[in-house]
């Protein structure tokens, strides 16, 4: 073969080989483009309302939302009402999740973009499945490691668009893992999907509070005037006086901005009589909150060598009840006597003008449909207002300091002077 054919078909041989090259990257160039800031879910564009549960599955288990009558409720919080607002914002934000670009079609390697199976222990990975009112899957997206690069995130397709937080998903079906910007900060904690904002119910409205101990002992306070700072005691133990300054503070507090740490049906405890602690807190104008509360171990409790739980191996739970009641009759109007036993002080007088009465019956109305039947584990700062104890708000009255002449005598302090002896 003469020299000239063999350069010709090397140089053919060259120009072919760059052609298929060009010709690759173009394929996967269009491929990319075809995708870039499409849409991660194009089927949520049209059915944003048509989603009526949201399915969040996470190595701790699984998370279910569901649309009803009066709203989003969590099933593995007995159905206890949902953040509907925080559901809302979910599902906008998996329709408004854009593509900046394909990944790995190969799913052997997509443990490597944190999309493994959200059931694996060590899984960093959440599923999220949106149903129809029938059951039918609308769409399901795993959600796996947030991008964090220290070149910043990667550029988005439009150069108008500013990237916010990216993570790596996959869609469900054999399509490739992608790339993709969006609010996509998924909470796997069943609390996190309800509003545990319980009551707010200021200190300025407190006007008296009693505690029942299952052992008998009863702890009563009341203002007599509204502008008084702190409470005072009642029914005060022989023996004993007021602690200095006054612990009944937790009473003014209790039910002011009121959270909890968790939810069940109250059915669901056993509300031992033995172990329940009772507080009645009274309000100005005759709102009454009954707080029925005890002790409930953990369910795996760290014990110490003799058996016992260990501190915060127990937590307060709570249930709650609220009525009106003819103030006059109860405990916040109550006289009382001075200390010297002179003239008692007047009632109470109230510091604001008092509700209508038909806002005092929506406040008693919404109270009850909110807390009934349901049971709450109260933050341990929050339980002293529903769980006061003696030794809390009393002290023993100091004995009497003898004089001079009754002391002991230095050298033998067993010995009392006696004047009814002969010298």
């Amino acid at each position: 073969m003469k020299q000239s054919t063999v350069k010709f078909l090397a140089a053919a041989t060259v120009i072919v080989a760059v052609g298929a090259m060009a010709a690759s990257k173009w394929r996967a160039s269009g491929t990319q483009a075809s995708m870039a800031d499409e849409p991660v879910l194009p089927v949520l564009q049209d059915r944003v309302n048509d989603v009526n549960s949201v399915v969040i599955e996470s190595k701790d288990g699984a998370i279910t939302l569901t649309r009803g009558g009066d709203g989003w409720v969590l099933a593995e919080k007995d159905g206890y009402t949902a953040n509907g607002a925080k559901v809302r914002e979910l599902i906008l934000a998996l329709r408004d999740a854009r593509v900046i670009e394909e990944k790995t079609a190969n799913q052997e390697r997509f443990d490597r973009l944190g999309l493994d199976d959200p059931g694996a222990a060590d899984s960093t990975s959440k599923r999220v499945t949106m149903k129809a009112e029938g059951g039918d899957t609308i769409a399901s997206l795993l959600i796996g490691d947030q991008r964090v690069a220290k070149g910043g995130p990667a550029p988005a397709a439009n150069p108008n668009v500013t990237p916010g937080e990216q993570y790596y998903l996959h869609p469900e079906g054999d399509g490739p893992a992608l790339l993709a910007t969006g609010e996509l900060r998924i909470d796997a904690r069943p609390v996190g999907w309800i509003d545990q904002q319980l009551l707010d119910i200021g200190p300025d409205r407190i006007q008296g509070a009693r505690v029942t101990h299952p052992n008998g002992a009863v702890i009563e306070a009341a203002r007599a005037e509204m502008s008084d700072t702190e409470l005072e005691l009642i029914g005060i133990p022989e023996g004993m006086q007021p602690k200095e300054p006054s612990g009944t503070r937790p009473f003014l507090d209790a039910l002011a901005r009121l959270r909890f740490d968790d939810v069940q049906k109250a059915d669901s405890l056993t509300w031992d009589a033995a172990e329940v602690t009772t507080a009645e807190l009274f309000t100005e104008h005759g709102l009454v909150a009954k707080v029925e509360s005890m002790e409930v171990q953990n369910d795996s409790p760290n014990l110490d060598p003799e058996g016992n739980p260990l501190p915060g191996q127990t937590q307060v739970w709570a249930r709650f009840s609220f009525e009106m009641v003819d103030a006059t009759t109860e405990l916040v109007i109550k006289e009382r006597e001075d200390p010297t036993g002179d003239t008692p002080e007047g009632e109470a007088t109230p510091s604001d003008p008092a509700p209508s009465e038909a806002e005092q019956a929506k406040e008693l109305a919404d109270l009850q449909k909110s807390t009934r039947g349901w049971a709450y584990a109260l933050p341990s700062w929050k339980t002293s207002g529903f769980r006061l104890k003696e030794d809390e708000v009393f002290e023993p009255i100091p004995e009497p300091e003898l004089p001079p002449e009754f002391q002991p005598a230095a050298d033998n302090p067993a010995t009392i002077l006696d004047d009814t002896k002969d010298n």
